[in-house]
């Protein structure tokens, strides 16, 4: 619960964060969540704008050092609270991801990912040469590095 605008501008906004993480096998897990949010469309406004993406996660940890994990979600935010859109239909897209996790020391992370987003209310994304298309691929690959196991 909070704002993000400044204070001449602040209009309320919410946002909950539901999961459930499902272990059947000790090298398997699967979640389930939805997020939802809602914000003011106006300052001391009765009426909101409303974000919304359930999401799908699927883990395999075949190694201690390794885990694979794909993830398809839906992201549907129609009133322009989060992402603005000059589509009809607001920003509503469809998102799926592959991901490649490496531990190869402890606290190290070495992840690539790769991720499509397909938008379902029209061209969302620009491209390079000023054009919009469906459909937005990327490939990262990220280092991260977690300090817990030194405080302990």
């Amino acid at each position: 619960m909070g704002t993000d605008k400044p204070d001449a501008e602040r209009k309320m906004r919410y946002f909950h964060n539901i999961y459930l993480v499902y272990s059947p096998v000790q090298k398997l897990e699967a979640t389930i969540g939805f997020d939802v949010g809602a914000e003011q469309k106006q300052t001391n406004s009765r009426q909101y704008h409303l974000w919304y993406s359930p999401v799908l996660i699927a883990r395999y940890q075949p190694l201690t050092q390794l885990a694979l994990a794909a993830r398809c979600e839906y992201y549907s935010d129609k009133g322009g609270a989060i992402i603005t859109s000059v589509l009809p239909r607001g920003f509503q897209t469809l998102g799926y991801s592959l991901n490649i996790d490496a531990m190869p020391y402890h606290g190290i992370l070495l992840r690539v990912e790769g991720k499509l987003l397909q938008s379902i209310s029209g061209a969302a994304f620009e491209k390079n040469t000023g054009t919009y298309t469906t459909l937005s691929p990327s490939l990262a690959v990220s280092f991260s590095y977690s300090f817990a196991h030194v405080f302990q």
